[in-house]
């Protein structure tokens, strides 16, 4: 693979990760009222 392309593939996976990080928050929250 081209360094661009593994680049662009880790990039996806912190973008995932921060958005699964943040519905589990919001999700906590609705749970907590």
């Amino acid at each position: 693979m081209s360094p661009t392309l593994s680049q662009n593939i880790f990039a996806l996976l912190r973008y995932a990760t921060v958005i699964m990080e943040a519905q589990i928050s919001k999700q906590q929250e609705v749970k907590d009222d």
